[in-house]
Protein backbone atom coordinates (compact mmCIF):
# COMPACT_ATOMS: atom_id res chain seq x y z
CA UNK A 1 0.00 0.00 0.00
CA UNK A 2 1.07 3.44 -0.76
CA UNK A 3 0.37 6.96 0.79
CA UNK A 4 0.23 10.53 -0.32
CA UNK A 5 0.90 13.45 2.82
CA UNK A 6 -0.74 16.23 2.66
CA UNK A 7 1.81 19.46 3.01
CA UNK A 8 0.32 22.94 2.31
CA UNK A 9 -2.61 20.77 1.18
CA UNK A 10 -1.10 19.13 -1.96
CA UNK A 11 -0.74 15.49 -2.16
CA UNK A 12 1.90 13.20 -1.97
CA UNK A 13 1.77 9.34 -2.98
CA UNK A 14 2.28 6.90 -0.44
CA UNK A 15 1.81 2.86 -1.07
CA UNK A 16 1.24 0.41 1.08
CA UNK A 17 1.97 -3.24 0.53
CA UNK A 18 -0.36 -5.63 1.64
CA UNK A 19 2.72 -7.88 3.09
CA UNK A 20 1.87 -8.32 6.23
CA UNK A 21 4.82 -9.72 7.77
CA UNK A 22 6.31 -6.44 6.74
CA UNK A 23 3.52 -3.58 8.24
CA UNK A 24 1.41 -5.51 10.72
CA UNK A 25 2.11 -4.12 13.94
CA UNK A 26 3.62 -0.58 13.29
CA UNK A 27 2.45 2.50 13.85
CA UNK A 28 2.56 5.70 11.43
CA UNK A 29 2.84 9.50 12.64
CA UNK A 30 0.17 11.99 10.47
CA UNK A 31 -0.51 15.65 11.43
CA UNK A 32 -4.23 16.26 12.06
CA UNK A 33 -6.08 16.97 9.14
CA UNK A 34 -3.21 15.42 6.56
CA UNK A 35 -4.78 13.71 3.34
CA UNK A 36 -3.24 10.73 2.69
CA UNK A 37 -4.44 8.37 -0.53
CA UNK A 38 -3.82 4.46 0.31
CA UNK A 39 -4.30 2.33 -2.82
CA UNK A 40 -3.20 -1.64 -3.25
CA UNK A 41 -2.06 -3.19 -6.36
CA UNK A 42 -5.36 -4.86 -7.75
CA UNK A 43 -5.50 -8.66 -8.47
CA UNK A 44 -8.16 -9.30 -11.36
CA UNK A 45 -11.76 -10.36 -10.48
CA UNK A 46 -11.06 -9.14 -6.48
CA UNK A 47 -12.81 -6.38 -4.53
CA UNK A 48 -11.49 -4.68 -1.20
CA UNK A 49 -13.08 -3.49 1.49
CA UNK A 50 -11.49 -0.15 3.56
CA UNK A 51 -12.60 0.55 7.18
CA UNK A 52 -11.47 4.20 8.67
CA UNK A 53 -10.96 4.69 12.48
CA UNK A 54 -10.33 8.76 13.05
CA UNK A 55 -10.71 9.83 9.67
CA UNK A 56 -12.90 10.59 6.85
CA UNK A 57 -12.54 9.09 3.29
CA UNK A 58 -13.25 11.74 0.94
CA UNK A 59 -12.77 9.87 -2.51
CA UNK A 60 -13.00 5.63 -3.45
CA UNK A 61 -11.73 4.34 -6.79
CA UNK A 62 -14.56 2.56 -9.02
CA UNK A 63 -12.67 -0.72 -8.46
CA UNK A 64 -11.97 0.22 -4.84
CA UNK A 65 -8.31 -0.65 -4.77
CA UNK A 66 -7.20 3.48 -3.63
CA UNK A 67 -9.05 5.30 -1.07
CA UNK A 68 -8.44 8.93 -0.12
CA UNK A 69 -8.88 9.96 3.95
CA UNK A 70 -8.51 13.32 5.83
CA UNK A 71 -7.32 12.40 9.54
CA UNK A 72 -9.24 14.72 11.29
CA UNK A 73 -9.19 13.13 14.76
CA UNK A 74 -6.47 13.22 17.26
CA UNK A 75 -5.16 10.15 18.82
CA UNK A 76 -4.34 6.96 17.89
CA UNK A 77 -6.49 5.54 15.09
CA UNK A 78 -6.19 2.67 11.92
CA UNK A 79 -6.74 1.96 8.50
CA UNK A 80 -7.80 -1.25 7.41
CA UNK A 81 -8.20 -2.86 4.15
CA UNK A 82 -9.53 -6.38 3.44
CA UNK A 83 -9.30 -8.68 0.11
CA UNK A 84 -12.46 -10.30 -1.23
CA UNK A 85 -11.31 -12.83 -4.27
CA UNK A 86 -13.93 -13.91 -6.67
CA UNK A 87 -14.74 -17.38 -4.93
CA UNK A 88 -16.00 -15.41 -2.05
CA UNK A 89 -13.00 -15.65 -0.08
CA UNK A 90 -12.09 -13.05 2.38
CA UNK A 91 -8.33 -12.58 3.22
CA UNK A 92 -6.59 -11.38 6.75
CA UNK A 93 -7.01 -7.72 6.63
CA UNK A 94 -4.14 -5.56 6.44
CA UNK A 95 -4.29 -3.23 9.74
CA UNK A 96 -2.07 0.28 9.04
CA UNK A 97 -2.05 2.22 12.96
CA UNK A 98 -1.79 6.08 12.56
CA UNK A 99 -1.47 8.18 15.34
CA UNK A 100 -2.90 11.63 14.30
CA UNK A 101 -0.89 14.83 15.88
CA UNK A 102 -1.52 18.18 16.40
CA UNK A 103 0.18 21.13 18.01
CA UNK A 104 -2.14 22.69 20.59
CA UNK A 105 -2.13 26.74 20.34
CA UNK A 106 -5.22 29.06 21.96
CA UNK A 107 -4.74 32.63 21.06
CA UNK A 108 -7.02 33.04 23.97
CA UNK A 109 -10.38 35.51 23.99
CA UNK A 110 -11.22 38.55 22.18
CA UNK A 111 -8.18 41.30 22.35
CA UNK A 112 -10.03 44.66 23.49
CA UNK A 113 -7.49 48.00 22.74
CA UNK A 114 -8.48 51.75 23.04
CA UNK A 115 -8.10 53.89 19.66
CA UNK A 116 -4.72 54.79 19.30
CA UNK A 117 -3.06 51.84 21.46
CA UNK A 118 -1.53 48.79 20.52
CA UNK A 119 -1.11 45.40 22.38
CA UNK A 120 2.02 42.92 21.56
CA UNK A 121 0.70 39.03 21.29
CA UNK A 122 3.80 37.07 22.79
CA UNK A 123 3.00 33.45 21.99
CA UNK A 124 5.18 29.83 22.50
CA UNK A 125 8.40 30.57 21.66
CA UNK A 126 9.00 26.72 21.05
CA UNK A 127 7.41 26.43 17.67
CA UNK A 128 9.34 26.18 13.83
CA UNK A 129 7.58 28.40 12.37
CA UNK A 130 5.02 31.55 12.76
CA UNK A 131 2.97 32.40 10.44
CA UNK A 132 0.36 35.75 11.33
CA UNK A 133 -2.19 36.44 9.23
CA UNK A 134 -0.10 34.24 5.92
CA UNK A 135 2.87 36.25 6.73
CA UNK A 136 5.71 34.85 7.82
CA UNK A 137 7.09 36.56 11.49
CA UNK A 138 7.97 35.89 14.81
CA UNK A 139 6.50 34.64 18.43
CA UNK A 140 5.61 38.11 18.67
CA UNK A 141 2.80 40.58 17.07
CA UNK A 142 1.61 44.04 17.10
CA UNK A 143 -2.34 44.22 17.21
CA UNK A 144 -3.28 47.98 16.73
CA UNK A 145 -6.79 48.18 14.95
CA UNK A 146 -10.08 45.73 14.75
CA UNK A 147 -9.91 42.89 12.91
CA UNK A 148 -9.09 38.97 13.23
CA UNK A 149 -5.77 37.54 14.00
CA UNK A 150 -4.99 34.39 12.34
CA UNK A 151 -1.85 32.52 14.02
CA UNK A 152 -0.41 29.19 12.07
CA UNK A 153 2.72 27.18 13.75
CA UNK A 154 4.79 24.72 12.16
CA UNK A 155 6.64 22.53 15.51
CA UNK A 156 9.64 20.12 15.10
CA UNK A 157 7.44 17.30 13.85
CA UNK A 158 6.35 19.42 10.49
CA UNK A 159 2.61 19.28 11.99
CA UNK A 160 0.72 22.82 11.19
CA UNK A 161 -1.62 24.10 13.62
CA UNK A 162 -3.87 27.10 13.68
CA UNK A 163 -6.16 29.61 15.49
CA UNK A 164 -7.28 33.20 15.56
CA UNK A 165 -8.65 36.03 18.27
CA UNK A 166 -11.09 38.76 17.55
CA UNK A 167 -9.46 42.11 18.21
CA UNK A 168 -11.87 45.30 19.06
CA UNK A 169 -11.03 48.97 19.23
CA UNK A 170 -13.03 50.65 21.17
CA UNK A 171 -13.23 54.78 20.74
CA UNK A 172 -11.68 57.12 23.76
CA UNK A 173 -13.95 59.37 25.11
CA UNK A 174 -13.91 63.03 24.65
CA UNK A 175 -13.82 65.24 27.87
CA UNK A 176 -14.72 68.44 28.00
CA UNK A 177 -15.15 71.14 30.64
CA UNK A 178 -15.95 75.16 31.46
CA UNK A 179 -13.80 77.09 33.13
CA UNK A 180 -14.70 80.38 35.40
CA UNK A 181 -11.65 82.50 36.49
CA UNK A 182 -11.64 84.53 40.25
CA UNK A 183 -8.54 86.60 39.55
CA UNK A 184 -9.07 88.51 42.86
CA UNK A 185 -9.80 85.21 45.05
CA UNK A 186 -7.45 83.02 43.50
CA UNK A 187 -9.82 80.60 43.08
CA UNK A 188 -11.85 78.66 39.63
CA UNK A 189 -15.40 77.16 39.11
CA UNK A 190 -15.32 74.11 36.79
CA UNK A 191 -18.20 72.51 34.60
CA UNK A 192 -18.13 69.21 33.16
CA UNK A 193 -19.51 69.11 29.56
CA UNK A 194 -19.33 65.38 29.02
CA UNK A 195 -21.32 62.17 29.90
CA UNK A 196 -22.20 61.79 33.47
CA UNK A 197 -21.92 58.07 32.97
CA UNK A 198 -18.39 58.03 32.64
CA UNK A 199 -15.38 58.43 35.37
CA UNK A 200 -13.60 61.15 35.30
CA UNK A 201 -10.11 62.50 37.41
CA UNK A 202 -9.52 66.45 37.75
CA UNK A 203 -5.87 67.31 38.66
CA UNK A 204 -5.57 70.93 39.58
CA UNK A 205 -1.90 71.30 38.85
CA UNK A 206 -1.00 72.36 42.36
CA UNK A 207 -0.84 68.50 43.60
CA UNK A 208 -4.96 68.58 44.40
CA UNK A 209 -7.22 66.18 42.70
CA UNK A 210 -10.80 64.92 42.18
CA UNK A 211 -12.72 62.01 41.42
CA UNK A 212 -15.82 64.18 41.69
CA UNK A 213 -18.10 64.79 37.95
CA UNK A 214 -18.37 68.86 39.19
CA UNK A 215 -15.62 69.19 41.16
CA UNK A 216 -17.11 72.84 41.63
CA UNK A 217 -15.01 75.65 42.89
CA UNK A 218 -10.86 75.49 43.56
CA UNK A 219 -8.71 77.78 44.98
CA UNK A 220 -4.98 78.43 44.86
CA UNK A 221 -2.69 79.75 47.65
CA UNK A 222 -0.32 80.90 45.24
CA UNK A 223 0.27 83.06 42.30
CA UNK A 224 1.35 81.43 38.81
CA UNK A 225 0.00 79.59 36.10
CA UNK A 226 -1.62 76.34 36.70
CA UNK A 227 -2.43 73.74 34.37
CA UNK A 228 -5.97 71.69 35.15
CA UNK A 229 -6.62 68.40 33.36
CA UNK A 230 -9.56 66.33 33.28
CA UNK A 231 -9.60 62.58 31.98
CA UNK A 232 -12.50 60.46 31.18
CA UNK A 233 -12.28 56.73 31.16
CA UNK A 234 -15.18 54.22 29.81
CA UNK A 235 -15.08 50.71 28.64
CA UNK A 236 -11.26 50.75 29.62
CA UNK A 237 -10.45 53.44 27.68
CA UNK A 238 -9.40 57.16 28.55
CA UNK A 239 -9.34 60.84 27.30
CA UNK A 240 -7.63 63.74 28.95
CA UNK A 241 -8.17 67.30 27.86
CA UNK A 242 -5.84 70.44 28.94
CA UNK A 243 -6.66 73.64 30.37
CA UNK A 244 -4.29 76.29 31.86
CA UNK A 245 -5.17 79.07 34.50
CA UNK A 246 -3.54 82.00 35.36
CA UNK A 247 -3.16 84.57 38.49
CA UNK A 248 -0.10 87.23 37.90
CA UNK A 249 1.29 88.67 41.03
CA UNK A 250 1.08 92.61 41.40
CA UNK A 251 3.76 94.48 40.23
CA UNK A 252 6.05 95.54 42.93
CA UNK A 253 9.73 97.11 43.10
CA UNK A 254 11.35 96.27 45.81
CA UNK A 255 15.41 94.84 46.84
CA UNK A 256 17.97 94.78 49.18
CA UNK A 257 21.31 95.80 49.03
CA UNK A 258 24.10 92.88 50.80
CA UNK A 259 27.52 95.00 51.67
CA UNK A 260 29.92 95.88 54.29
CA UNK A 261 30.18 99.64 53.42
CA UNK A 262 33.50 100.50 53.50
CA UNK A 263 35.66 101.77 50.42
CA UNK A 264 35.98 99.78 47.82
CA UNK A 265 32.87 98.13 48.77
CA UNK A 266 31.02 95.39 46.03
CA UNK A 267 27.03 95.70 46.31
CA UNK A 268 24.80 92.46 45.92
CA UNK A 269 21.25 93.26 45.04
CA UNK A 270 18.35 90.68 45.83
CA UNK A 271 15.48 91.35 43.93
CA UNK A 272 12.15 90.80 45.70
CA UNK A 273 10.14 92.44 43.10
CA UNK A 274 6.92 89.94 41.97
CA UNK A 275 4.45 90.79 39.02
CA UNK A 276 7.70 92.17 36.60
CA UNK A 277 9.10 90.57 33.85
CA UNK A 278 11.90 93.04 32.85
CA UNK A 279 14.07 95.19 35.08
CA UNK A 280 16.16 98.70 35.48
CA UNK A 281 18.70 99.65 37.76
CA UNK A 282 20.62 102.61 38.19
CA UNK A 283 23.05 102.58 40.96
CA UNK A 284 24.06 105.97 41.12
CA UNK A 285 27.62 105.76 40.86
CA UNK A 286 26.93 105.89 36.88
CA UNK A 287 26.73 102.46 36.40
CA UNK A 288 23.43 100.80 35.43
CA UNK A 289 22.25 96.89 34.78
CA UNK A 290 18.91 95.01 33.29
CA UNK A 291 19.92 91.37 35.22
CA UNK A 292 17.75 90.79 38.00
CA UNK A 293 19.86 90.28 41.02
CA UNK A 294 22.87 91.97 39.56
CA UNK A 295 26.35 93.38 41.31
CA UNK A 296 28.49 96.83 41.33
CA UNK A 297 31.21 97.99 42.98
CA UNK A 298 31.98 101.82 44.90
CA UNK A 299 35.19 102.74 44.80
CA UNK A 300 34.75 105.94 46.52
CA UNK A 301 33.33 106.30 49.87
CA UNK A 302 29.95 108.47 49.49
CA UNK A 303 25.83 108.39 49.74
CA UNK A 304 24.32 106.77 46.73
CA UNK A 305 20.93 106.40 45.56
CA UNK A 306 19.71 102.96 44.56
CA UNK A 307 16.82 102.98 41.67
CA UNK A 308 14.89 99.82 40.26
CA UNK A 309 12.53 99.97 37.38
CA UNK A 310 10.15 96.98 37.69
CA UNK A 311 7.97 96.64 34.56
CA UNK A 312 5.33 94.31 32.89
CA UNK A 313 3.80 94.74 29.66
CA UNK A 314 0.79 96.47 31.67
CA UNK A 315 2.67 98.45 34.05
CA UNK A 316 5.89 100.00 36.01
CA UNK A 317 7.07 100.56 39.59
CA UNK A 318 9.74 101.93 40.84
CA UNK A 319 11.65 101.34 44.33
CA UNK A 320 14.66 103.23 45.17
CA UNK A 321 17.24 102.52 48.60
CA UNK A 322 19.81 104.52 49.84
CA UNK A 323 23.52 102.78 50.13
CA UNK A 324 26.39 104.32 52.22
CA UNK A 325 29.73 103.76 51.43
CA UNK A 326 32.36 104.75 54.26
CA UNK A 327 36.15 105.98 54.21
CA UNK A 328 38.39 103.04 54.74
CA UNK A 329 41.89 103.95 56.85
CA UNK A 330 45.07 103.29 55.60
CA UNK A 331 47.46 101.20 58.15
CA UNK A 332 51.10 102.14 57.64
CA UNK A 333 53.73 102.71 59.81
CA UNK A 334 57.57 103.71 60.70
CA UNK A 335 60.20 102.11 62.76
CA UNK A 336 62.87 104.28 64.75
CA UNK A 337 65.42 101.05 64.40
CA UNK A 338 65.46 98.50 61.81
CA UNK A 339 68.27 96.52 63.51
CA UNK A 340 68.19 96.59 67.62
CA UNK A 341 69.76 94.71 69.78
CA UNK A 342 67.92 93.21 72.20
CA UNK A 343 65.89 95.19 74.80
CA UNK A 344 66.86 97.94 73.10
CA UNK A 345 64.04 100.49 72.97
CA UNK A 346 62.04 100.92 69.81
CA UNK A 347 60.42 104.11 68.74
CA UNK A 348 57.30 102.54 66.80
CA UNK A 349 55.79 105.60 64.40
CA UNK A 350 52.01 106.08 63.29
CA UNK A 351 51.73 107.12 59.70
CA UNK A 352 47.88 105.93 59.27
CA UNK A 353 45.71 108.06 58.35
CA UNK A 354 41.23 108.01 58.91
CA UNK A 355 41.80 105.49 61.88
CA UNK A 356 40.76 106.07 65.43
CA UNK A 357 41.73 102.44 66.47
CA UNK A 358 44.73 100.22 66.65
CA UNK A 359 46.07 96.95 67.16
CA UNK A 360 50.15 96.44 66.98
CA UNK A 361 51.92 92.92 66.67
CA UNK A 362 55.37 92.84 67.31
CA UNK A 363 55.91 89.07 66.04
CA UNK A 364 56.78 87.79 69.25
CA UNK A 365 53.22 86.77 70.76
CA UNK A 366 53.17 90.58 72.28
CA UNK A 367 50.45 93.26 71.26
CA UNK A 368 49.99 97.08 71.66
CA UNK A 369 46.27 99.14 71.21
CA UNK A 370 48.50 102.07 71.90
CA UNK A 371 48.63 104.45 69.21
CA UNK A 372 52.84 104.73 68.93
CA UNK A 373 53.92 102.12 71.25
CA UNK A 374 57.54 101.75 72.43
CA UNK A 375 59.27 98.05 72.92
CA UNK A 376 62.37 96.05 72.97
CA UNK A 377 62.87 92.42 72.06
CA UNK A 378 64.79 90.22 74.46
CA UNK A 379 65.76 87.73 72.05
CA UNK A 380 67.86 87.86 68.77
CA UNK A 381 66.01 87.26 65.42
CA UNK A 382 64.09 88.66 62.68
CA UNK A 383 60.34 90.11 63.39
CA UNK A 384 56.93 90.36 61.37
CA UNK A 385 55.35 93.76 62.22
CA UNK A 386 51.68 93.84 61.23
CA UNK A 387 49.43 96.83 62.54
CA UNK A 388 45.69 96.90 61.97
CA UNK A 389 43.63 100.37 62.02
CA UNK A 390 40.18 100.92 62.22
CA UNK A 391 37.55 104.27 61.68
CA UNK A 392 35.27 104.95 63.51
CA UNK A 393 32.73 103.60 61.22
CA UNK A 394 34.14 99.91 61.63
CA UNK A 395 36.18 99.69 58.61
CA UNK A 396 39.90 98.38 58.18
CA UNK A 397 43.13 98.21 56.76
CA UNK A 398 46.34 96.21 57.68
CA UNK A 399 50.05 96.97 57.50
CA UNK A 400 52.45 93.44 57.24
CA UNK A 401 55.59 94.23 57.20
CA UNK A 402 57.68 90.74 57.03
CA UNK A 403 60.91 90.72 58.77
CA UNK A 404 60.44 94.33 59.37
CA UNK A 405 63.04 94.14 62.52
CA UNK A 406 66.02 92.05 62.85
CA UNK A 407 67.39 91.72 66.15
CA UNK A 408 71.31 91.24 66.73
CA UNK A 409 73.70 90.09 69.20
CA UNK A 410 72.33 90.97 72.59
CA UNK A 411 73.98 94.25 74.20
CA UNK A 412 72.80 96.48 77.32
CA UNK A 413 74.27 98.86 79.30
CA UNK A 414 71.94 100.48 81.51
CA UNK A 415 72.94 103.34 84.70
CA UNK A 416 71.88 104.37 88.38
CA UNK A 417 70.53 107.57 88.81
CA UNK A 418 72.20 108.44 91.50
CA UNK A 419 75.08 107.19 94.14
CA UNK A 420 76.54 108.29 97.52
CA UNK A 421 80.50 108.72 97.17
CA UNK A 422 82.60 107.80 100.15
CA UNK A 423 83.78 110.60 101.96
CA UNK A 424 86.83 109.83 103.08
CA UNK A 425 88.55 110.72 99.85
CA UNK A 426 88.61 109.75 96.12
CA UNK A 427 88.99 105.81 95.17
CA UNK A 428 90.75 106.23 91.56
CA UNK A 429 86.86 104.97 90.08
CA UNK A 430 87.87 101.33 90.38
CA UNK A 431 85.09 98.92 91.94
CA UNK A 432 84.24 95.12 92.25
CA UNK A 433 81.39 93.86 90.84
CA UNK A 434 81.42 91.40 93.64
CA UNK A 435 81.22 93.88 96.47
CA UNK A 436 78.02 95.52 96.22
CA UNK A 437 78.82 97.86 98.99
CA UNK A 438 81.78 99.85 97.27
CA UNK A 439 80.15 99.29 94.03
CA UNK A 440 77.61 102.05 95.27
CA UNK A 441 79.87 104.35 95.87
CA UNK A 442 80.95 104.65 92.11
CA UNK A 443 79.08 105.56 89.39
CA UNK A 444 79.40 102.96 86.86
CA UNK A 445 76.84 101.13 84.83
CA UNK A 446 76.03 96.91 84.59
CA UNK A 447 76.28 96.21 80.93
CA UNK A 448 76.59 93.37 78.58
CA UNK A 449 78.62 92.64 75.52
CA UNK A 450 79.87 95.94 75.26
CA UNK A 451 83.08 96.18 73.12
CA UNK A 452 84.23 99.82 73.47
CA UNK A 453 82.99 102.28 75.97
CA UNK A 454 83.38 106.48 76.39
CA UNK A 455 81.72 108.04 79.61
CA UNK A 456 81.09 111.89 79.85
CA UNK A 457 80.24 113.69 83.36
CA UNK A 458 79.08 117.52 83.26
CA UNK A 459 78.02 119.71 85.59
CA UNK A 460 75.21 121.94 85.48
CA UNK A 461 77.57 124.85 83.99
CA UNK A 462 78.62 122.47 81.34
CA UNK A 463 81.98 122.14 82.77
CA UNK A 464 83.20 118.01 82.49
CA UNK A 465 83.54 116.81 85.79
CA UNK A 466 84.97 112.97 84.59
CA UNK A 467 85.95 111.13 81.57
CA UNK A 468 86.42 107.51 81.52
CA UNK A 469 87.41 104.74 78.62
CA UNK A 470 87.75 101.81 80.63
CA UNK A 471 83.93 100.65 81.38
CA UNK A 472 85.38 98.84 84.60
CA UNK A 473 86.18 102.37 86.30
CA UNK A 474 83.65 104.77 86.89
CA UNK A 475 83.23 108.14 88.60
CA UNK A 476 84.12 108.11 92.28
CA UNK A 477 82.22 111.83 92.92
CA UNK A 478 85.65 113.49 93.25
CA UNK A 479 86.95 116.52 90.66
CA UNK A 480 90.21 117.89 90.62
CA UNK A 481 91.12 116.09 94.23
CA UNK A 482 87.95 117.48 95.92
CA UNK A 483 84.41 115.86 96.57
CA UNK A 484 81.66 117.09 94.21
CA UNK A 485 79.28 119.34 95.27
CA UNK A 486 75.55 117.83 95.58
CA UNK A 487 73.73 118.34 92.54
CA UNK A 488 72.11 116.51 89.21
CA UNK A 489 74.84 115.72 86.67
CA UNK A 490 74.33 115.13 83.31
CA UNK A 491 76.42 112.00 81.39
CA UNK A 492 76.69 110.89 78.11
CA UNK A 493 77.53 107.18 76.91
CA UNK A 494 78.98 106.26 73.93
CA UNK A 495 79.42 102.14 73.41
CA UNK A 496 79.79 99.66 70.93
CA UNK A 497 78.41 95.87 71.02
CA UNK A 498 79.90 92.91 70.24
CA UNK A 499 78.40 93.01 66.79
CA UNK A 500 79.73 96.35 66.35
CA UNK A 501 76.44 97.61 67.03
CA UNK A 502 77.02 101.02 68.57
CA UNK A 503 74.48 103.02 71.07
CA UNK A 504 74.58 106.56 72.88
CA UNK A 505 73.14 107.42 75.78
CA UNK A 506 72.34 110.42 78.09
CA UNK A 507 70.56 110.74 81.13
CA UNK A 508 71.23 112.24 84.51
CA UNK A 509 72.53 111.48 87.98
CA UNK A 510 72.09 112.89 91.33
CA UNK A 511 75.28 113.03 94.01
CA UNK A 512 74.23 112.69 97.06
CA UNK A 513 75.93 112.53 100.22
Amino acid sequence: MKRIRNIWFNSVMIILSLHSSVLKGQTDTICFNDTILYEVTASKNSKYYWNVSGGTIIYTSEIMDSVIVVWNEEGLHFVEVTKQSDNYCTSEPEVQEVFVYKPFIDLGQDIKICEGSSEIIVFDPCYEEYWWNNKPGTNEFIVNSNGVVTLEVKDKYGCWSKDNVTVIESKNPIPDFMVHIDSVNRSVSLFNLTDSLWLYHWDFGNGSYSDEYNPGSHSYSDFGTYEISLTAQTNGCSGIILKEVSFPEPLISDFEAVYKGCAPSEVTFINHSTGADTYFWDFGNGESSVYENPKTVYENPGIYEVSLYAKNNKALEISKSIIIVNQTPTANFDLSLAEPVSFEEIYFFNRSSNATKYLWDFGDGEFSELYEPTYSYSSIGEYDIILWAWSENGCSDSLLVRNAITVTQDCQIIFPNGFIPDKYGPSGGYYNPSKKEENNKIFHPLYKNIDEYELRIYNRWGEMVFKSRDIDIGWDGYYKGKLAPQDTYLYIVKSKCISGKEISTTGSITLIY
